[in-house]
């Protein structure tokens, strides 16, 4: 698709604008600050198995705070849709659903140039569905939890435009999510059990502006 695409060259172009300010110089340092903005991007459902539609829109609310001039801590709200499907004996099984997730991650940055840096991030992360619609087999269990953790990892990129604004863009993904099932695994492990367990991924592409209301 051409959001990733498009969403990298806004960030580069914004990168680019901020390096021709009259500031150019001026490094920022961001520590000892909070920083509250909003994301949107592209979401894409990982732990389909068919022919389903997974690609869709997604939006959050984010607050994030420098206890170092390379370390952060970011809460946010998320919401995204879900879902998963897996074949047992022989029979398919499909969950269609939507979260509102809140993912609380470390991130570390590392500059690039000037005030562009690159980041990694990891955490975990809470979910409540707000959706849940399953197409199971008549023998297949449906009472799964709606509300469950994950872990959530990500990379990306960071270019602060002045002490108060700063754009990013990132990848990040959702595993070990919502337990479903379990699968045919296709064969016999080494511990001759022939399934797997099926847990709800997602992979999000986020572009995002964040806004310090600090003096």
């Amino acid at each position: 698709m051409k959001i990733p695409y498009l969403a990298l060259r806004l960030l580069l172009i914004t990168g680019s604008m901020a390096a021709q300010a009259p500031d150019e110089e001026e490094i920022i340092n961001p520590k000892g600050h909070f920083y509250f903005g909003a994301e949107i991007g592209l979401n894409t459902i990982t732990s389909y198995s068919y022919d389903e539609p997974s690609g869709s829109f997604q939006a959050g609310l984010a607050a994030e705070y420098y206890f170092a001039r390379h370390w952060s801590v970011t809460g946010r709200l998320k919401y995204f849709k879900t879902g998963a499907s897996f074949e047992r004996y022989d029979m398919p099984n499909r969950f269609n659903g939507a979260v509102l997730s809140v993912p609380v991650t470390l991130k570390w940055e590392f500059r690039i140039f000037k005030n562009l840096s690159g980041s990694l991030k990891a955490g975990v992360a809470y979910n409540h569905e707000t959706k849940s619609d399953y197409n199971f087999a008549p023998t297949a269990n449906t009472n799964h939890s709606g509300s469950f953790g994950s872990l959530n990892t990500g990379i990306g990129l960071t270019c602060f435009i002045s002490k108060k604004m700063g754009v990013y863009l990132d990848f990040e993904e959702f595993t070990l999510g919502g337990y479903k099932g379990y699968h045919d695994a296709g064969g016999v492990d080494l511990n001759l059990n022939p399934f797997e367990d099926t847990y709800t991924t997602n992979s999000l592409v986020n572009l995002g502006f964040k806004y310090s209301f600090e003096k």
